[in-house]
């Protein structure tokens, strides 16, 4: 099994649900991506058969965007560990570890974003997959959201002024955008240009 998301996050200080499948206050099986600390940035992503859960604890700094695949087997009730990655890189600095118990099926097979609250996240192209995908298909995974070597991303941002001072000056790069006038409204167009990094 395969499960792929983007994740943007911010720490509130309290215990977080960011992805869930099941119930995970009644402890049934299915999987459960959370914030435990909320003082920490560390998430943990667990799953769960009749006889078994896996869990993965990491690293994950806030409030940028990380890419993240957890992937692992789960067949005739044998789970095995659970690999996680961060932007296409396995990430070696885990605890990992699996535990025996008793876990009631799934109520519902239906995957949630939260729990009884909503996360204070941003959440993007969530994939489960059937399978569990190898490093080099991870990679391409994450290659394939960061794009060719030289692609240019045209962003185009608009900004609008009330300016109720006379004599003002905005300087956008090398222009310099000037007026006199009391009550001014100004709305322009700024074109950015970025260049993707090596792959």
């Amino acid at each position: 099994m395969t499960v792929s998301l983007w994740l943007l996050y911010q720490s509130t200080g309290v215990s977080q649900t960011f992805l869930a499948a099941g119930d995970q206050e009644n402890a049934d099986r299915g999987i459960h991506l959370h914030q435990e600390d909320g003082s920490k940035e560390e998430l943990t992503f667990n799953t769960k058969v009749d006889t078994k859960m896996c869990s993965v604890k990491f690293g994950v700094p806030q409030g940028i965007w990380s890419h993240l695949i957890f992937t692992w087997s789960a067949v005739n009730s044998v789970l095995t560990p659970i690999t996680a990655y961060r932007d296409g890189n396995i990430i070696t600095d885990v605890n990992n570890f699996c535990t025996d118990g008793s876990y009631p099926d799934l109520p519902s097979k239906a995957i949630t974003l939260g729990s009884s609250t909503l996360p204070t996240a941003s959440i993007d192209d969530v994939m489960v997959l059937g399978v569990s995908l190898s490093t080099s298909q991870v990679d391409k995974l994450f290659r394939y959201y960061k794009g060719k070597h030289g692609l240019f991303c045209i962003s185009r941002v608009f900004i609008g002024l009330n300016l109720s001072e006379p004599g003002w000056k905005i300087r956008f790069g090398n222009s310099m955008v000037q007026t006199q006038t009391e009550h001014t409204n100004i709305h322009t167009y700024i074109n950015f240009i970025n260049v993707s990094s090596d792959i």
